[in-house]
């Protein structure tokens, strides 16, 4: 049986200098909180939450026919512009009947705490262009809802009074934007991520949609200082400028300890983003290369096995599997970053709130296991076959001389005594089953 091995062991200051020290990223910052952190909370949510499917993905054709998501687990296919325009317009319209009167981000927060969570990164505005906070920029946004209140808002002041982080995720690719997807963007096709025009042939127009988008990012910045400032579906420099990168001061002035990433871009990062969903590929850091050890990173992940929005028609990991990655991740020195969409009446869906509170139960016994821990490094990728995909045994120790030694059964808490262990607890079931 391959064992792999995973060791945590405190460092002297010296020794534990982030490694952002020696970052090839192009703005400087103080990023040690967010690599203590550990934990993160993402949080999908939207008018969209009343389909109960994919966010924003149900407008995407980009020729006819093509086949969309509509509500509940259903599809259908979309022969011509009519249709399209009808099916697209049903989806705008529901942030005419978005009305979550049960959302209580307090609890949520408190929730968070609980599990060990440290930071959230919530979806500001996703790719269908609907603001989740005030602005005066788009009237597609939540103060324009029966709602009529600021969620991001609301999430921030509950989840920072809790003593925790929160960071908005923006997408700069917007697809319900006439000036992305032209010349209107209920009947035009629209690629994902990317305008369905050249640019540079269409330099007004760009500007236009510039000045939303950027518009957009900088009240943000006023509004809420964001912790995280996590920019999805971005395009390379070259052949696509959103400019985003322009408004790094910005936010820095209004957090100096924003920590900020631009996916895809390469080069402005604070932190490495790993694509969805690769907790899997556990080794060589998440089968990155050599060149990138080192370099601080996050692995976003999914709650629910399926959409990133809520949907009443999927199951959950268990929390097991949820223990298994935060472990293996934390080993390597990543972050886990664990979705969990609201559905349209604001509350976490009930199965996805009993694993959380599995999770949290472990953490209230073994959370020195992951908290106040740092990676052992260097790593040896190369030969070292403790580092192999059959995941086996952990063995973490935290900076008080107490280890966690996890199967695929059980864990043990063990306390180091002179040169012996000494068990404290056994708890069943902790880590994944793989």
């Amino acid at each position: 049986m391959l064992i792999l091995v995973c060791i945590l062991v405190g460092l002297s200051p010296a020794a534990a200098a982030t490694n952002s020290e020696q970052s090839p990223f192009y703005f400087p910052s103080n990023t040690t909180w967010f690599k203590e952190a550990k934990f993160g909370l993402f949080m999908h949510w939207g008018p969209i939450s009343q389909w109960g499917t994919e966010i924003s993905f149900p407008l995407v054709c980009t020729k006819f026919p093509c086949t969309v998501a509509t509500a509940g687990p259903s599809s259908k296919v979309i022969n011509n512009v009519t249709e399209l325009k009808a099916h697209r317009q049903s989806y705008a319209d529901l942030a005419k009947t978005f009305n979550p009167t049960k959302f209580d981000p307090v609890a949520m927060a408190k929730l968070a705490k609980s599990v060990g969570i440290k930071y959230l990164v919530f979806t500001a505005e996703h790719c269908d262009g609907f603001a989740n906070f005030k602005t005066t920029i788009s009237p597609y946004n939540i103060m324009n809802t029966p709602y009529k209140q600021d969620t991001f808002g609301m999430l921030v002041q509950a989840f920072r009074k809790e003593g925790l982080r929160v960071g908005a995720y923006y997408c700069p690719s917007t697809w319900n934007s006439d000036d992305y997807w032209q010349p209107d963007a209920l009947t035009s096709f629209g690629p994902v991520c990317r305008p369905n025009y050249v640019t540079a042939s269409d330099p007004e127009r760009w500007e236009r949609y510039l000045k939303y988008l950027l518009g957009q990012l900088t009240e943000i910045a006023h509004q809420y200082s964001p912790d995280v400032v996590w920019i999805d579906c971005d395009e390379t420099l070259n052949t696509l400028d959103t400019r985003v990168e322009s408004l790094g001061q910005i936010f820095r002035e209004a957090n100096p300890e924003v920590v900020m990433q631009i996916r895809g871009r390469g080069g402005w990062e604070d932190y490495l983003e790993t694509p969805d969903k690769q907790t899997t590929l556990a080794n060589s850091i998440m089968g990155l290369s050599m060149m990138t050890a080192g370099v601080h990173f996050e692995v976003p992940d999914t709650l629910a096995n399926g959409p990133w929005a809520y949907s009443p028609h999927v199951s959950y990991q268990s929390a097991g599997a949820v223990i298994g990655k935060l472990v293996s991740l934390t080993a390597k020195g990543g972050n886990y970053l664990l979705n969990l969409g609201p559905g349209p009446d604001g509350l976490w869906p009930a199965d996805g709130v009993g694993v959380l509170n599995e999770v949290a139960d472990w953490m209230s016994t073994n959370g020195e296991s992951i908290e106040g821990t740092v990676e052992q490094w260097p790593h040896d990728f190369t030969s070292d076959p403790q580092y192999g995909a059959s995941r086996r045994h952990f063995v973490m120790a935290s900076l008080n001389s107490t280890l966690i030694l996890c199967t695929q059964l059980s864990c043990l808490q063990l306390v180091l005594m002179g040169r012996r262990l000494r068990l404290l607890r056994n708890t069943l079931p902790l880590c994944s089953r793989q």
